[in-house]
């Protein structure tokens, strides 16, 4: 029995150590030993650097500074209370404190220069507040899920939701469209030839008025005008008498081909009053 439970509780001893390790790990802590409030670690590691939440984590182990916090490198904080040679801490030298922002101070092509804390210019000459002189920094690259980045997941995600509730809509827009248009087609398909054919109808009657009027008008006319016309303008024709004996005299014999001439032209002037 009492080797029973000394094996289960040196088994129990690694996941003791472990969980113990994994909670000292997600604490940070500044260069003094104190606890480093409102910093994350910028990694999944035992020992790495820590930033601010609302700084970006960069792989070289420094912080880059947001928002009211100004817009500069900063050294951060670190997992290890005893800041170990895990913990990149390049202004260790010159101060305790562990927002020291890192100035650029010069480039030339990949030799770009950095001091601690402040830069002063005296004779034309650069130098650093804190240390001997300008120095150079590994390069480093933004860590994604982590600090501030790590909120680029969940407005991912929103973003990706809000797409889709806007795909969504257009569809259902688009469905509710292509429903409306055969109807619509078929009513356009419906209305227009009965529209046109009332349309026709009401100009063939508007016609068929118009004609009957002018039909009773030309009979009027012709019945009225073309017999008084004619007697007024030419008077009644005389028939020729016959002198004794039967024969006509020379001067009648003369005339007529001007009385058939005449009656040509009452021909013509009853004809142009039946067309007009």
């Amino acid at each position: 029995m009492k080797y029973t439970l000394g094996f289960a509780l040196a088994a129990l001893l690694p996941l003791v150590a472990g969980s113990t390790t994994t909670n000292s790990s997600t604490t940070c802590y500044n260069l003094d030993g104190s606890q480093a409030t409102g910093d994350v670690p910028c990694g999944s590691g035992t020992v790495v650097n820590c930033c601010n939440t609302n700084d970006i984590c960069l792989s070289n182990g420094l912080c880059f500074l947001q928002g009211d916090r100004g817009m500069a490198l900063s050294q951060g904080s670190c997992t290890d209370r005893n800041w170990s040679a895990n913990c990149y801490a390049p202004c260790s030298r010159y101060t305790r404190q562990s927002r020291i922002p890192i100035i650029h101070v010069d480039y030339d092509d990949e030799d770009s220069k950095y001091c601690c804390g402040a830069v002063l210019t005296e004779d034309d000459r650069t130098s650093c507040k804190y240390g001997d002189g300008p120095f150079q920094i590994p390069r480093g690259a933004a860590v994604i899920g982590y600090a501030a980045l790590s909120r680029n997941s969940s407005s991912d995600d929103e973003s990706s939701d809000s797409d889709s509730d806007s795909n969504s809509e257009s569809s259902s827009t688009t469905t509710s469209t292509s429903q409306v248009s055969p109807r619509l087609a078929i009513g356009v398909g419906i209305g227009l030839p009965l529209g046109l054919l009332a349309m026709g109808g009401v100009l063939w009657a508007v016609w068929e008025r118009r004609r009957r009027q002018l039909r009773q008008s030309g009979e009027g006319s012709e019945s009225g005008t073309t017999v008084s016309g004619l007697h007024h303008r030419y008077g009644p024709i005389p028939s020729p008498a016959p002198r004794s004996g039967g024969r006509e005299s020379p001067g009648e014999l003369g005339n007529r081909p001007h009385t058939e001439e005449l009656m040509e032209r009452v021909d013509e002037s009853l004809l142009r009053h039946r067309l007009f």
